[in-house]
């Protein structure tokens, strides 16, 4: 547009420059017309985008199988890695403790064998012995203690049942 022809009709609001000129387009182009691009096509063009489409649905659907697929491996590589990590502070600590514990046995002997008028070998001795006997009576308490909670969750079980059958029967009950 010249800058004459900007001005020249004032009047008129799409003229004047201030608005844009509209175009008129048709109500309704026929169908496969250049003018209507998202027009449906007939025969084999329809088959042939129908076949494209089906294609990229295809090829969506396999990269997105793909990216499921790859964070899988990323979980699965993760905790593997939490595993590894782990495992590796389990040891580092049951170390740490066999060596504390190794350590404090290595002194009480050797301060028993000191006591013992530099018999070391009594002292060693006394001191596996004294550990021994600390293990057998743990362990025969802790056994105790577990049959004990058995027996009376048993005893308590039994009990129970007891008691709902005599109240089904309308019998008092024997306990």
């Amino acid at each position: 547009m010249s800058e004459d022809n900007r001005f020249a009709g004032d009047a008129n609001p799409q003229g004047s420059g201030f608005a844009p000129e509209r175009v008129s387009e048709p109500p309704h182009a026929a169908p496969g017309s250049a003018e209507d691009g998202a027009a449906e096509a007939s025969g084999p063009a329809a088959f042939q985008r129908l076949f494209d489409q089906a294609q990229e649905l295809r090829d969506s659907i396999v990269l997105l199988l793909a990216a499921k697929i790859d964070r899988l491996k990323l979980s699965a590589r993760r905790a593997l890695l939490a595993a590894v990590v782990g495992i590796l502070g389990l040891l580092v600590a049951a170390t740490y403790l066999i060596t504390a514990t190794v350590l404090a046995i290595i002194g009480i002997s050797e301060g028993l064998g000191d006591l013992f008028r530099d018999r070391l070998w009594l002292g060693h001795l006394a001191t596996g012995l004294g550990l021994l006997a600390i293990l057998a009576l743990t362990l025969y308490l802790g056994m105790r203690r577990v049959t004990r909670a058995s027996h009376e969750r048993t005893v308590q079980k039994y009990a129970t049942r007891r008691d709902q059958q005599a109240a089904r029967s309308g019998r008092p009950s024997d306990g």
